[in-house]
């Protein structure tokens, strides 16, 4: 158990992962996936906006992390549909 929540923001977000990883807004969730080469698999973090700071612009919303995968996915579709059953 978590006892405490880590928070970040989209643009923290943008910052964080390379061009080249990805991240889909839907409804009120992120996710994010990052692909590994030399493992060859695929991480995905779940994270949800909250509205701690009562931002207007969606960039420097909060985002709290709800979830991580554990083991690396095979790719990144894997591991989006894993997401989406999780939110």
């Amino acid at each position: 158990m978590k006892n405490f929540q880590i928070t970040t923001t989209l643009e923290n977000l943008q910052d964080r992962y390379n061009p080249l990883d990805s991240s889909i807004v839907f409804k009120n969730y992120v996710i994010v996936t990052k692909e590994y080469w030399k493992e060859r698999g695929c991480f995905v973090a779940i994270y949800e906006f909250q509205d701690i700071r009562k931002s207007t612009n969606i960039l420097e919303k909060d985002l709290v992390l709800v979830e991580e995968n554990e083991e690396l996915f095979e790719d990144s579709g894997s591991a989006v549909a894993w997401a989406f059953t999780k939110i």
